[in-house]
């Protein structure tokens, strides 16, 4: 009979399982005397939708029963890849909660790599990703429940061979007799496989990204010191699992002792991180950037409305919170403004990373000088470099770096240049000692004409101007003239759009002249703009909150629209004198179409002709005005 690949009690030696072990042998059961209790007994996770509380311990033996059950499930040559310490990979598809932490954990246990998986993907997309990352198996939450048995099904057709297993069927069954936990004497060797997780796709399609058994563990104790998390902190964690600043921040504050709050997920969850707050019951957040906007508006709108006395304590509250932690997009200045406003709030920390490096930098984002962009400081162990000197692509060498891209060899080495350093496809300037975003190589910085456009840049121009919950700059493209266009896809707050007294311009014409008079320059200003109804969908974005740029850009301004090949779309009409009338450029507009210009009534070059619908009879949801100024 083959020897098992560990003992029931015992862990592979990697970094990960190392710290983890060495913090119970550091606090061997002895109660502390300033009150947080004995790591044993204290809570690490706390998981508001099943309503457990789950210390160390408890979740290490839940992980080594889980692995049983999966490597019971896997075929014999998969467990001999394993026994040669080769690379192989296993999906956890699992909501941020306790049992992603069992499933990510007996994964792991394994010497396997966690392939990060959306739950909250179609099932065609998930066996897709398995597909790409040759998956061997797949933890779900229930194997009997969707969507563990759609992608089950699918897998079969298919005759993929990889099994769908459950967490819940697993750990709710009566625990044994509890083991003394141990780690195995032989290590595996650092660079193999432990994590993938899928880049964003914002701007492309994506890349699964392969992390070593190094990330993570390693990096985790320098931030913790930089931090100052403490054991037995507590972080309001609703941050997901298949997000790499997730994953990050869950093995970090697991490995600092702390306690991982999970709230059940809701509508009402600002309404309870606020409550909590006020209790002084949180030390750590870490949140999207909406999410800070999110909780500035709830402040806003109900906190803001309360006796003084009890405004006080949420004050009280806010002030004993240890770290505000954002990341995932670059901070807008209007919410750094909204929450340094709040009464008792310390600074944002802002952070910038990628999927392939993880969080690499951190902004203090104060009250006294609010700089959008800036990256802030790079980690001591972080080698930064810009690609023509004092600004260009971004180019980064530090420890976390990524492995490979899966199975892409040629693109795995194109994206690092002849000295190593990884190219992170971000525009960057230096200032001094400050280093600022300024966006996506041939996304987010573009060429009209000779000029670089920057398109945070006009984004930030554009919330300046209020009332905006969703834009996006992108370069549209006139297949025409041949030239790239600023386009601008707004989507107000108010209802109001297009009416007279409403707070926002919604023609073309009256938001670059405000644009214009804020200072932005005249080859800034947008020349394609489609505003949205706000009581229509938001912009596409990805699980994790990024604007999903190429889906924008291709909903709103398809290729061929401006050659009258894209379907029939709504547009404005020059009622309100939305529509410029200026010597350089002609724009008409006749029985329900456009004809486009260039020079005076006179002596005008004809641009093109598309089909618009009419609006008569039904409300106008989408508006969308042309301006070729500048051509």
């Amino acid at each position: 009979m083959d020897a098992p690949l560990y003992l029931p009690n015992q862990f592979p030696n990697v970094p990960l399982f190392a710290r983890l072990l060495s913090l119970l042998e550091e606090d061997p059961g002895r109660e502390h005397n300033d009150g947080i209790g004995s790591i044993h007994s204290r809570p690490a996770l706390v998981d508001g939708q099943l309503g457990k509380t789950t210390t160390l311990p408890e979740l290490l033996r839940e992980a080594l029963r889980l692995r049983e059950v999966i490597v019971a499930a896997l075929k014999p040559e998969t467990v001999q890849a394993l026994k040669e310490d080769r690379d192989v990979f296993i999906g956890v598809c699992l909501p941020t909660g306790h049992d992603w932490f069992v499933a990510a954990l007996a994964v792991q246990a394994l010497g396997c790599a966690v392939v990060a998986l959306s739950p909250y993907s179609q099932p065609e997309e998930i066996v897709q990703l398995l597909e790409i990352s040759t998956a061997v198996a797949v933890v779900f939450e229930s194997a009997s429940a969707e969507p563990a048995t759609s992608v089950g099904d699918i897998l079969n057709k298919q005759h993929s061979g990889a099994v769908v297993l459950g967490v819940r069927e697993v750990i709710s069954t009566p625990a044994p007799v509890p083991l003394t936990i141990t780690l195995s004497p032989v290590p595996l060797k650092p660079s193999g496989a432990a994590w993938v997780v899928f880049t964003s796709g914002t701007t492309g399609p994506p890349k699964g990204v392969v992390h070593h058994r190094r990330a993570f563990a390693e990096t985790s104790p320098r931030t913790i010191k930089q931090l100052n998390v403490q054991p037995g902190d507590r972080i309001l964690d609703i941050l997901p699992r298949y997000w790499i600043t997730g994953i990050s921040t869950a093995i970090m504050f697991l490995l600092a002792g702390a306690e991982i709050d999970m709230p059940r997920s809701g509508a009402w969850i600002e309404e309870y991180m606020w409550n909590r707050i006020r209790k002084g019951e949180i030390h750590w957040y870490v949140g999207f950037t909406q999410s800070f906007a999110k909780l500035c508006a709830y402040y806003r709108d109900n906190i803001a409305k309360l006796s003084p006395e009890v405004r006080r304590e949420y004050a009280d509250g806010l002030a004993r919170l240890k770290g505000p932690i954002t990341g995932g997009s670059m901070l807008p200045a209007s919410v750094c403004r909204d929450w340094n406003a709040l009464p008792g709030s310390r600074p944002l920390l802002s952070t910038y990373g990628t999927t392939e490096v993880g969080a690499v930098a951190v902004s203090l984002v104060d009250s006294v000088a609010v700089q959008p962009n800036n990256l802030g400081s790079f980690g001591k162990d972080v080698t930064v470099k810009l690609s023509e000197g004092d600004q260009g692509e971004l180019l980064l060498k530090c420890p976390n770096m990524f492995r490979e891209y899966l199975h892409r060899p040629e693109e795995t080495a194109a994206a690092f240049d002849a000295d190593g350093f990884f190219r992170t496809g971000d525009q960057v300037r230096r200032e001094g000692n400050r280093y600022i975003f300024e966006g996506r190589l041939n996304f987010d910085v573009f060429k009209f004409q000779c000029y670089k456009i920057v398109a945070h840049e006009v984004e930030s121009a554009i919330q300046e101007l209020g009332d905006v919950q969703d834009v996006l700059v992108i370069p549209v493209r006139d297949d025409t003239t041949g030239k790239v266009l600023v386009g601008a896809i707004i989507r107000p707050t108010t209802a109001e759009i297009g009416k007279t007294g409403s707070e926002f311009p919604t023609s073309l014409r009256s938001l670059r002249a405000a644009l214009y008079a804020n200072g932005l320059a005249a080859y800034k200003l947008p020349s394609a703009l489609t505003i949205i109804d706000p009581r229509d969908p938001p912009l596409p974005r990805s699980p994790v909150g990024k604007i999903l740029k190429a889906k924008a850009r291709e909903k709103y301004f398809p290729d061929g629209f401006l050659q009258g090949a894209a379907p029939a779309v709504t547009c404005a009409d020059d009622d309100d004198g939305g529509l410029d009338h200026e010597s350089r450029y002609y724009v008409s507009v006749n029985q329900g179409a456009i004809q486009v210009y260039l020079g005076g009534e006179q002596s005008r070059s004809y641009l093109g002709m598309w089909s618009t619908s009419s609006k008569s009879g039904e409300e106008k949801k989408c508006y969308r005005l042309w301006d070729w100024a500048g051509l």
